[in-house]
């Protein structure tokens, strides 16, 4: 299941930015929640509207300055579509704080299902400074495949086997091609350019 995705930040989540760029201690993302609650999002959310699924983040990155990503595991325990989601700070049964809400009013977000779980993979943008004050606490003991989902997702080169198209152009020879002489298997291990040219032995006109 697919769906697209736009968290809305709450004034709660603006309130703890606010407090850690304050006190310079950060604030932490935790837990996300699903539920079956259905709202167009203004940012007065203090939770979800009816909460049926809690689970703790399995692991989160920050891909650039700006960028913040976390992913989960919710595990199908029921049947039922969900029409909303939140990212808290602190566990929701343990006064903590909603810190980004999504809902559809009337297009659900998903399905879950008996035996199928959920992956919940979600990254946003925000301010530079916003970004600096945020942890995420990554729950080790979630799936250690999802785990490792997303720290290849966050790796800044995640296939260092392929050749990058830098790394082609550096094998490219540089110098001009030789006159012609005796034969010779040669030792270089650069490669031509299509377009380069031979030099004209004169001694042949």
């Amino acid at each position: 299941m697919s769906s697209t995705i736009n968290m809305k930040l709450t004034a709660d989540g603006r309130a703890a930015l606010f407090n850690a760029q304050g006190t310079g201690i950060n604030a932490t993302l935790t837990h996300v929640q699903i539920g079956t609650g259905k709202k167009t999002p203004d940012g007065s959310e203090t939770g979800l509207l009816a909460a049926v699924q809690t689970t703790t983040i399995a692991a989160g990155s920050k891909p650039s300055p700006t960028q913040i990503r976390v992913s989960c595991l919710f595990p199908g325990i029921s049947n039922y579509d969900f029409f909303e989601i939140g990212v808290w700070i602190g566990n929701p049964a343990a006064g903590g704080k909603l810190f980004a809400y999504f809902s559809k009013p009337v297009e659900k977000i998903g399905t879950m299902v008996v035996g199928t779980d959920f992956v919940f993979a979600h990254e946003w943008t925000m301010d530079a400074a916003d970004a600096a004050v945020l942890t995420i606490v990554a729950d080790t003991g979630q799936s250690s495949m999802l785990a490792m989902m997303a720290a290849h997702e966050g790796s800044a080169d995640p296939h260092p086997q392929y050749a990058t198209e830098a790394y082609l152009a550096g094998l490219a020879g540089t110098a001009n091609p030789t006159m012609n002489g005796p034969v010779a298997v040669g030792v270089a291990t650069k490669y031509a350019r299509e377009d380069h040219k031979h030099p004209t032995d004169t001694t042949r006109q």
